[in-house]
């Protein structure tokens, strides 16, 4: 059996990657977004990725399958947006060329997508991935973010603006006051607070 993931996410992500977005689009304001918009997005939510693989194991399914949500043609702007609408923010997005500013500042973007972030699902669904809905990712990113483990857990050089590391964010960035990020309550919370 051999599973190839599209970008894993989640709480106790280590890499920080999905976590920069969360905490960024929760601070709300103009947010300098890598274009276009339109940009192929696949992840998968660690979770689902794990229960996954044990239950492939567990029937012995071979082959090779791709472990991708959701459906082409999902984008990188889809993704910001489904994270904003999770977290009920004000963010805008400002779209901008990655040469203006270079491609490095941006988590999760690749100018290669269409190849890689694309795939179709259809065989994964069909041995069994149910991703859970995006919006409970987010929120239960949000939440962990707030935990002693989430400092724990990432690098130094990968934490979010929470973390007590220097705010890394990339050119067109106008981060919220200080003292004023926006945190989502978890599941079932009555909407974002402020801490």
């Amino acid at each position: 059996m051999i599973v190839r993931p599209t970008y894993v996410v989640g709480p106790f992500d280590h890499t920080g990657r999905f976590a920069r977005w969360v905490d960024r689009i929760a601070r709300g304001g103009m947010v300098a977004c890598p274009g276009p918009a339109g940009n192929p997005m696949q992840l998968i939510d660690a979770r689902d990725q794990a229960s996954r693989v044990v239950g492939l194991a567990e029937r012995r399914i071979p082959g090779a399958i791709h472990s991708c949500s959701p459906e082409p043609s999902w984008s990188f702007g889809d993704m910001l947006a489904g994270i904003r609408l999770a977290l009920s923010t004000d963010a805008e997005f400002r779209w901008r060329d990655p040469a203006e500013v270079g491609s490095a500042p941006f988590s999760l973007w690749t100018p290669e997508a269409e190849g890689v972030l694309a795939l179709s699902p259809a065989a994964a669904r069909a041995t069994g991935l149910s991703p859970r809905p995006f919006v409970e990712t987010v929120r239960d990113t949000a939440a962990w973010m707030v935990t002693d483990d989430c400092g724990a857990t990432i690098p130094a050089g990968a934490r979010p603006h929470g973390l007590p590391v220097p705010d890394a964010d990339p050119v067109g960035f106008t981060p919220a006051a200080a003292g004023s990020r926006r945190i989502p309550r978890p599941r079932g919370g009555a909407g974002p607070v402020r801490a």
